[in-house]
């Protein structure tokens, strides 16, 4: 397994923590839960495209993720992003409001697009598509 995760990192410098921050609102009690998950080993790679607009195009800056396979199987294996989960660079827990809005100003984030399930690769992983 070692020869494995060397070859993920040089492939697609996974060497960064990623947070995953699933934000879950109770309709019954109105309380608002963050539920984090850290992965480590993955990548993070922002992007500025484009994206087409009325008058032509304006800036849409994404970011690309990848967690591999074996950092979810360490963290929860039936574990999947769901759009609207928010990505950030780096460790990070919070469990209020007033808590995420910080960590958005201090920390690089993006809010989950789209995924992809790649463990059928030989890199196995999840790629995850973000809008910054």
């Amino acid at each position: 397994m070692g020869c494995f995760t060397k070859g993920w990192a040089a492939v697609f410098k996974a060497d960064k923590t990623i947070t995953v921050i699933r934000c879950t609102t109770d309709g019954t009690t109105d309380q608002t839960s963050y539920t984090c998950r850290a992965f480590a080993g993955c990548s993070w790679y922002a992007d500025h495209a484009a994206r087409a607009e009325r008058n032509g195009t304006a800036p849409s800056p994404t970011v690309k993720v990848r967690i591999p396979a074996e950092a979810i199987q360490a963290a929860e294996p039936s574990w999947t992003p769901q759009p609207g989960d928010l990505l950030v660079l780096g460790a990070a827990a919070v469990e209020t409001d007033a808590e995420l809005s910080a960590l958005c100003k201090q920390s690089q984030t993006a809010r989950v697009k789209a995924w992809h399930d790649h463990l059928d690769t030989a890199f196995p992983h999840l790629y995850i598509e973000g809008s910054l």
